[in-house]
Order: C-alpha cells, then sequence, then structure tokens
C-alpha cells in the first residue's frame, strides 16, 4: 500500500513503483473475476488492444499480465502432458487457477483469474501442432 491514500502500487521489475488509478484502465475493461471475491488487480488491456469480437491473445494485455499468461501456458502444458492429455472441464479450471497462483506467487504479482486470461491459460494450448479443442474436447 503506498503512503499517499491506500491505492495498492503494481510491482514492476526494474523500474519504478506506480499507484494504480482509474485512469489507467483500458475503455472497456469490464472483465468479472473467475472468483466472486476479488484479491488482487484486474488484469488491464494493452493501451490500443482491440478487443471487441476478437478471439483472446496475450498481446491483448499488459507486458506484466502477457508474461504472466505465458509462464501460466507453460506450466498448464506440462500438467496436460505429464498429468492427463484431455482432462475434463473441472480439472482444466483447476489447474487453469493453480498454474495462474503460481505465476503470480513466481512473478511477485497479485492479479485475479479472469474468464478471458482463464481461457487463454487452459484453452490454448498446443501440443505437437494439435490443440486440445480439435481433439475432440469440449471448450
Amino acid at each position: 500500500m503506498s503512503s499517499d491514500g491506500g491505492q495498492p502500487l503494481l510491482s514492476v521489475t526494474n523500474a519504478e513503483k506506480r499507484p494504480r488509478s482509474s485512469s489507467d484502465a483500458s475503455p472497456g475493461n469490464t472483465e468479472a473475476p473467475v472468483t466472486k471475491k476479488a484479491k488482487g488487480l484486474q488484469p488491464e488491456y494493452r493501451d490500443g488492444a482491440e478487443i471487441i469480437d476478437k478471439k483472446p491473445k496475450a498481446s491483448d494485455y499488459e507486458d506484466i499480465v502477457q508474461a504472466l499468461i505465458l509462464r501460466a501456458a507453460s506450466e498448464y502444458e506440462c500438467l496436460v502432458v505429464t498429468q492427463d492429455a484431455f482432462p475434463d472441464t473441472a480439472i482444466r479450471n483447476k489447474w487453469a487457477k493453480k498454474v495462474w497462483k503460481n505465476a503470480c506467487v513466481a512473478a511477485e504479482e497479485k492479479y485475479d483469474l479472469v474468464d478471458r486470461v482463464n481461457s487463454l491459460v487452459s484453452e490454448s494450448i498446443v501440443i505437437n501442432g494439435f490443440s486440445s479443442t480439435y481433439c475432440g474436447q469440449d471448450s
């Protein structure tokens, strides 16, 4: 917490910390977290990202969130390869929450896992050129 009004600070590696303000939010960023209790920051879209009716991409988000998504997706891929090649929806969601938390802890960040990011982590996996969505699995 900062001493200038209690606004949370964003941890940034090799950069100054700055307070989050409502003016930092991109227009249309109305994502609801997967969990009911918001515990961290909401992932914010990169300036100029066009997200309306567009397939989600990690590059739609600010650099810190993009790095978290890529890290979480890599760990998720490892779970698929080592635990269950075709996990059901409940397991996919459980793993997505687990790997997102692990990525945030490793980066010393605290972001909520919102639905759009959850789908990036758990549904964008490609192993040997085949996506799990093309292998008869539901999304």
